[in-house]
């Protein structure tokens, strides 16, 4: 099974998978409530049955243990999930409600979803140990009694430890890693400069930490970051400003302005806080659908390898891993929907505040524009410099000039219209969207605009060049 794929194919209708976690969670605490009713079980009769077993003894008394548990279950779980879509449905896309009423929700739900898996398990195996031992009559020890039973055994105490190992990666905290350096207004005082006139005008605070890096894209984060480069490694705390070093190779210090000026439109606009808040459960869940995978492959190698006893062992160990994943697919399509949109919100908010901080607010949408030619170099650009050490920004410059020379403003830039910037998390909106919210016709927008570099942002890094060595990978 293939667990993107499940995950798109209800991302239109993500209600339907609560439907099913409804069916597939309720159906063994259910039907072992319904067979202790229908054969009318009192402890006399149970004592009778657990006093003469077909093959070993069991404490009657868990009969009465796993009912309660059963019983919980029943009215725990439809509750949970039936609160999942209310409060779903009534958050919308109010980024504040998401934070204060969903991901509480959220994690409220996912240990109770989880502790019940494993319960239910442990009530089907129980279930099914007493059902052959004590209740049915006597059946001889042929393959065909043990085959299925102890296929049975097996499917329940392999997916039992691998709904473990899920649970584990799952709970287990993940930090954002950045190659990059950490620099200071001792190293870079013209750069800080810029940033903290652009935080006094936006009226937020100088982010705790500014990184130099060589990934594409610029960022804004209040998640824990691990920094890292060829000299050393380190966890950073606070809020954290994330510059590509190379990109300014072709950015204007107006530009440069802009972009800042939004990036830290995020820390006043509390987007930075939602973030934090969203961005780990979102992390945590893209990352770990990788474990269903994993588990779904070993059940359909039991099934393909073991005969009989692996296809029936296979079938229990798929059943509890859809049982687990649905509810947890249900909730990622229903966040990253919202995030998406919420995000988008966010990113028009942040270009208006940006584009208003430069003495052109056309400098925003040239900057953005740019990030477009930016990526579409950098994407082959360690492919030429890692086995010949060459410097990044050497290459860069160099690939640029071909680019460039071959650029067609009519046809190049409809396709720059399109693009959406890369981010570690957050959704973009389109370029043409983004020059819209700002009040910029497409026909203000020249070839010009786009080779022009001066007055350079990399005029504001001194020793640039011991930088790009140390990012040159």
């Amino acid at each position: 099974m293939n667990v993107l794929k499940h995950i798109h194919d209800y991302e239109k209708s993500s209600y339907q998978l609560i439907g099913q976690s409804f069916f597939l969670f309720l159906v063994i605490p259910a039907s072992y409530l319904i067979f202790l009713n229908a054969m009318g079980l009192n402890e006399e009769i149970i004592i009778q049955k657990f006093q003469s077993p077909n093959f070993f003894n069991v404490n009657f008394k868990y009969v009465y243990y796993l009912e309660t548990i059963s019983k919980y279950l029943c009215i725990i779980l439809p509750v949970n999930f039936l609160l999942l879509l209310l409060i779903n449905y009534y958050v919308g896309l109010d980024h504040n409600k998401v934070t204060s009423i969903y991901i509480p929700l959220y994690k409220i739900t996912w240990p109770i979803i989880k502790i019940s898996s494993l319960l239910i398990i442990i009530i089907f195996t129980f279930f099914i140990t007493i059902l052959f031992n004590n209740i049915f009559p006597p059946i001889p020890m042929r393959a065909w009694t043990i085959v299925p039973l102890g296929a049975t055994a097996l499917g329940c105490f392999g997916v039992f430890f691998m709904i473990i190992d899920i649970i584990r990666k799952f709970d287990k905290k993940n930090y954002m890693q950045i190659y990059g350096i950490k620099v200071s207004v001792k190293d870079q005082p013209d750069l800080f400069k810029m940033i903290s006139n652009c935080s006094k005008k936006i009226k937020t605070e100088v982010p705790e930490n500014v990184i130099l890096g060589s990934t594409d894209g610029f960022f804004v984060t209040s998640s824990d970051v691990i920094v890292f480069n060829k000299e050393n490694a380190k966890v950073l705390k606070g809020k954290t400003l994330y510059i590509p070093l190379i990109y300014l190779e072709i950015l204007t210090k107006d530009e440069l302005t802009s972009i800042i000026g939004h990036e830290l439109a995020h820390f006043s606009g509390e987007d930075t806080e939602y973030a934090l808040k969203f961005n780990p459960i979102i992390f945590s869940l893209k990352q770990k659908f990788a474990s269903f995978d994993k588990g779904f492959e070993e059940a359909k190698e039991n099934e393909n390898e073991s005969g009989l006893t692996g296809k029936i062992g296979g079938f229990f160990m798929r059943f509890f891993l859809v049982m687990l994943l649905n509810p947890v697919a249900y909730i990622a399509i229903n966040l990253i929907k919202k995030d998406s949109k919420i995000c988008i919100n966010q990113e028009l908010r942040a270009d208006k505040i940006g584009s208003s901080l430069c003495n052109n607010k056309k400098s925003l949408i040239t900057g953005l524009c740019k990030f477009y030619i930016f990526s579409h170099i950098y994407n082959n650009l360690y492919e030429e410099t890692s086995d010949k050490k060459k410097s990044l920004t050497k290459t860069f410059n160099k690939n640029l000039k071909t680019y460039m020379s071959n650029f067609n403003i009519k046809k190049d830039l409809k396709n720059i219209m399109e693009y959406e910037m890369i981010h570690p998390s957050d959704t973009h909106p389109p370029i043409k969207d983004r020059m819209k919210n700002i009040g910029i016709n497409i026909k203000q927008i020249s070839k010009s605009d786009l080779e022009k570099k001066t007055p350079a942002a990399t005029e504001l890094i001194i020793n640039y060049d011991y930088y790009d060595e140390i990012l040159s990978i």
